[in-house]
C-alpha cells in the first residue's frame, strides 16, 4: 500500500478501499446494529482484518455509516503477550486498555463520575510507588527493636498488604 508523503492514504487508495470493503462494511455495520453485537474474527494470517478494522473505524468512515464517530477504537498487539502465562496476558490487556483510553480517549473520560476509596487509592500508590518505599522500609525494620516489634509478627502483616 502507498501512501502519501504526509502518511495518509491517497485518493485512489481511499476509492479501492471503499470498494473493496463495500459488502463487508454494510454486513458488519448491520450486525453491529444488532442488540446481541458480538464479534469474532478468526482468518488466517494476512487476509486483512486489521486492515478492514481500521477502515470501517477511522473517524471518516464511522461518520458515513453512522452519522457520528460512533466507536472508540482500542488496538491490541497479542504479540506482545505471547509468551506470558494466562493470568498475565488478562493484566497486560488490562494495562493496554488502560494506557489506550488515558493516552487517546482521556477527553471522553469523565474522572468525577465516581469516587475511589482512600484504600484503593493507596493501594494504586504503593504499587506503583514499591520500589521507592520497600527499600527504606526495609532499612527501617532491620533498625527496630525486635523485643518491642518482633519480626514474626511484622513480616505476616506486611505479606497482606
Amino acid at each position: 500500500m502507498s501512501t502519501s508523503t504526509s502518511g495518509e492514504q491517497t485518493t485512489k487508495e481511499k476509492v479501492s478501499y471503499n470498494e473493496l470493503f463495500k459488502h463487508p462494511s454494510d454486513e458488519f455495520k448491520r450486525h453491529l446494529e444488532l442488540d446481541d453485537n458480538r464479534v469474532l474474527f478468526s482468518v488466517m494470517y494476512g487476509v486483512g482484518k486489521t486492515t478492514f478494522l481500521d477502515h470501517f473505524f477511522n473517524s471518516e468512515t464511522q461518520k458515513k455509516n453512522f452519522e457520528t464517530e460512533k466507536f472508540k477504537v482500542i488496538h491490541l498487539y497479542p504479540v506482545n503477550y505471547s509468551i506470558s502465562t494466562t493470568e498475565d496476558i488478562f493484566k497486560y490487556i488490562k494495562i493496554d486498555i488502560l494506557y489506550e483510553l488515558l493516552t487517546k480517549h482521556k477527553d471522553d473520560i469523565d474522572f468525577n463520575h465516581g469516587t475511589l476509596s482512600t484504600s484503593t487509592i493507596a493501594s494504586f500508590y504503593l504499587a506503583s510507588m514499591f520500589n521507592q518505599i520497600a527499600g527504606p522500609l526495609l532499612m527501617m525494620l532491620g533498625q527496630l527493636n525486635t523485643s518491642t516489634f518482633p519480626a514474626e509478627q511484622i513480616l505476616p502483616a506486611c505479606s497482606t498488604l
